[in-house]
């Protein structure tokens, strides 16, 4: 056997030093492409073999030295992990709303992120620990939006405002047909329901404070509000996945008027005593 020459050693480094280089621009070059994840899989996996394509022809002894002379400019290891965890997410909305929970795979994942399946197995252990993040995060998002538009929201403008919501571009046909997939989950899994009763209960809370400092005596209590009108909001949602053209928003606003016609009267009169009095 031959002996391995300094020479050699020198190689082995320095090309391990060009991986870590591809490895690192690789993943930053993921994180500029995440937002148009759409249709982008095939022009990030080209993007990607021209990038360790110009590495490897631009090679040079000086690339260890030179890349630990720019290591500042990097994202960390952990950046790197939980931006890649991230892009993982991003891409199992289209692939659990496409194929639904039990159709789709740890594969499909990875290819809709451009990613390797070895990505998704050093951040999930299975495709249920990456559903139960997904659900996770999207319901948490979902809950802080609510509970910060009733908080700065006046009550009678709440159904105005809930209808823009329920239209706005973010409640894509994926991200509809996605809530129904957590809803089924969580109705034959108990152990996922947490995070999307914890709406209820996090928004009834904030419909509660409002109530409280409007005086208002509705007939109905805050969480019980917010279950009503999270159930108009459900139902609706089902609805515009099989019929995309129809009015929902404008039927969750009327519903919703009438729901806080009792409420709205006293909150805009509070608002006007606060202001005379002020």
């Amino acid at each position: 056997m031959t002996r391995p020459t300094r020479t050699d050693e020198a190689l082995r480094e320095t090309m391990a030093e060009v991986r870590r280089e591809t490895s690192a621009a690789a993943a930053e070059l993921r994180l500029q492409l995440g937002a148009a994840r759409r249709g982008t899989g095939e022009a990030l996996r080209e993007a990607m073999s021209e990038l360790r394509t110009a590495l490897s022809e631009i090679w040079e002894p000086e690339t260890t030295a030179a890349s630990a002379a720019s290591e500042g400019g990097r994202l960390s290891r952990a950046q790197r992990k939980e931006m890649t965890r991230e892009l993982l997410l991003d891409a199992a909305i289209d692939v659990f709303a496409e194929k639904g929970y039990n159709g789709a795979s740890l594969d499909d994942v990875a290819d809709a992120a451009g990613f390797t399946k070895g990505a998704v197995y050093s951040n999930f252990s299975r495709k249920s620990d990456l559903f139960r993040s997904l659900l996770e995060r999207e319901t948490a998002r979902y809950d802080a939006a609510l509970v910060e538009t009733v908080n700065a929201v006046p009550l009678a403008l709440l159904p105005d405002v809930s209808a823009e919501l329920l239209a706005a571009p973010e409640a894509s046909p994926e991200t509809q047909t996605l809530m129904i997939e957590f809803w089924l989950a969580a109705i034959r899994d108990p152990s996922l329901r947490g995070p999307l009763l914890a709406v209820a209960d996090d928004v009834g809370a904030a419909i509660e404070a409002r109530l409280r400092a409007s005086s208002a005596e509705p007939g109905l209590g805050g969480r019980e509000l917010a279950i009503v009108f999270d159930a108009l909001v459900t139902g609706l949602l089902m609805n515009r996945a099989l019929d995309p053209d129809g009015d929902q928003p404008a039927i969750l606003a009327k519903a919703m008027r009438k729901l806080i016609a009792d409420i709205t009267p006293i909150d805009q009169g509070d608002r006007h005593t606060g202001e005379d009095q002020t």
